[in-house]
């Protein structure tokens, strides 16, 4: 997630945000992206590999390389082991500034997963 301030609470409770993440598909092995923001506290996803009337039963994910490119017209893009997966329209973010939050959620229900970040960078624009 990227949220425009800092901040020691659950950054998920921010008015404005970008947030992807993977949404699990019971019984534990398979999962989709989504993409969303957050305007003014409204919630909104731009992406969700289809869901619901298509790939509901998600696909099989492994070692993820996650870019998040952005432009200056506040446009952004979301690469995915190289591959766009997803390019939104000018504006969708209201914040030039970032703090980078990564979290873990599950269900007490759905068997554990691991997940691990490493390697994450942040570089200026060029």
């Amino acid at each position: 997630m990227l949220a425009p301030a800092a901040t020691s609470k659950n950054p998920l409770e921010s008015p404005a945000c970008l947030q992807l993440e993977y949404v699990g598909v019971p019984p534990g092995k398979n999962a989709r992206m989504v993409v969303a923001v957050r305007r003014d506290g409204q919630h909104q996803h731009l992406f969700s590999e289809g869901w619901p009337d298509r790939n509901r039963e998600g696909r099989q994910i492994g070692l993820q390389r996650i870019q998040i490119l952005f432009g200056k017209d506040r446009a952004f893009r979301v690469l995915e082991n190289g591959q766009e997966v997803f390019a939104s329209a000018p504006n969708a973010v209201s914040f030039d500034r970032a703090s980078l939050y990564l979290q873990v959620s599950s269900r007490s229900n759905y068997p554990p997963r691991e997940v691990f970040f490493n390697n994450v960078t942040v570089e200026a624009g060029r």
